[in-house]
């Protein structure tokens, strides 16, 4: 979960500004993780696995907390298995 959560802040905050110099004329380029689809995506998808970490890891301590098998079935197994994937 800190990795999703690192990975998120990291790509949230990304922000790049240079200047380019194109037949000695000056050109500023700027960058940011909107400016593109394939980074949209990725932060989204970096939230997604966020929030899955946390829903996995609050389900695993309430379990913990009532004493109750972490995996009930072989079942289960599979379905928290698939769902990770």
């Amino acid at each position: 979960m800190a990795a999703s959560v690192t990975t998120l802040l990291f790509m949230v905050t990304a922000r790049k500004a240079t200047t380019v110099y194109v037949y000695g004329f000056p050109l500023p380029v700027n960058s940011k993780w909107s400016f593109a689809n394939a980074f949209e995506y990725l932060v989204g998808v970096s939230a997604t696995i966020a929030a899955h970490s946390l829903m996995q890891l609050l389900i695993s301590v309430s379990r913990l907390f009532r004493k109750s098998p972490l995996i009930p079935s072989r079942n289960h197994a599979w379905l928290t298995f698939a769902e990770d994937q």
